[in-house]
């Protein structure tokens, strides 16, 4: 595709969302109205009841444009005969949101993981920013060399991301650090930033509707006030990657396939198995095939190999130009690289 036209539909696209994104969430509130009224002011829902709000939450959550993954889990301590129930429909979406500052602003779609649970007496939304923001300029790009749709945009990410699991979201050894996602039509490039973290990034919220409830409650309260938020810059299709950049995503796409329990079990924890909480669904039932250690393992041994150096470059210029350079000192000052890995 021609880089003037996928430029233009990008611009196009995000004007789009931002026009329809009040539609959107009247029509979110217009779907689930009727059966949170039912939690508060009769005080519960009746099985077939809360099964037609599963289908209805999955219908609206599952639109191609914002979804990215998602499962269902029913709670297995409850059996199939009692009154009671308790179902969670877990997941990934994108969103449209602003990044920049007073010199600069730019629209950005966002990740978030997101847990809706649905009990007798109460219902639960729980979401969990990630902060990993795609940039204008790499949805460009993805459109313009994958000939690809703004609204493939969420599944090409997919399940390339679970490879962030694998650093630590509040590494303080680190200013920027590049990465790379890979995709089966190339691979995103991107930079993990140091920064102060003003928004909902790296921290699980709960909303919980019902007679009894709470209002909205921050579950990790404790979080560090900074952390390294990931940004997406550009892509690369796989027609134009270099030998060692097509080596690496082959390595990466290798330790996503072997590892996907492990990354799979991290990535969802975020909201269904916060801080001491119990595994109520049976996560780690489900996602049981290794360990994370032997998935942050090979991934160290690749980021040490002549490859990674080569294919995944930092830039010399750009709007963290200030960071990087800020970067180079550290290295200088540690002598050598630095360790940018998840504790295990």
């Amino acid at each position: 595709m021609d880089t003037k036209l996928a430029r233009g539909l990008t611009r196009q696209s995000i004007r789009q969302d931002r026009a329809e994104y009040p539609s959107v969430v009247r029509g979110m509130q217009a779907n689930f109205k009727p059966f949170l009224e039912k939690y508060l002011f009769r005080g519960r829902l009746k099985k077939d009841e809360a099964s037609a709000f599963l289908k209805r939450i999955i219908a609206v959550k599952t639109d191609p444009h914002e979804w990215v993954f998602s499962e269902t889990f029913s709670n297995p301590s409850i059996k199939s005969l009692s009154p009671d129930f308790d179902f969670a429909f877990v997941g990934g979406c994108m969103s449209t949101g602003k990044w920049g500052n007073d010199q600069r602003e730019e629209t950005v779609r966002v990740y978030q993981v997101f847990a809706d649970r649905i009990r007798r007496t109460s219902f639960d939304y729980r979401f969990h920013y990630t902060s990993l923001l795609v940039r204008e300029h790499a949805i460009s790009r993805y459109i313009e060399f994958a000939d690809a749709s703004y609204k493939s945009l969420s599944s090409a990410l997919w399940p390339g991301i679970l490879i962030l699991e694998l650093f630590d979201p509040h590494d303080r050894t680190a200013i920027v650090h590049p990465i790379m996602i890979p995709t089966p039509k190339g691979a995103f490039l991107g930079l993990r930033i140091l920064e102060p973290i003003t928004d909902y990034s790296h921290q699980t919220y709960n909303w919980a509707f019902g007679q009894d409830t709470q209002g909205p409650m921050n579950l990790m309260p404790n979080a560090p006030p900074v952390g390294m938020r990931t940004y997406i810059n550009t892509f690369v299709d796989e027609d134009r990657l270099s030998p060692t950049q097509d080596e690496v995503r082959t390595a990466l796409a290798s330790t996503l396939s072997r590892h996907r329990d492990a990354l799979m079990h991290a990535h969802l924890a975020k909201v269904m198995q916060v801080g001491d909480e119990p595994d109520t669904f049976g996560l780690s039932t489900r996602y049981s095939g290794d360990s994370f250690e032997e998935a942050a393992n090979d991934l160290r041994r690749l980021m040490q190999t002549p490859a990674w150096r080569d294919a995944i470059r930092m830039p010399s210029e750009g709007v963290f130009e200030r960071h990087i350079e800020r970067q180079r000192k550290l290295v200088e000052a540690a002598g050598g690289p630095i360790n940018p890995f998840q504790s295990v």
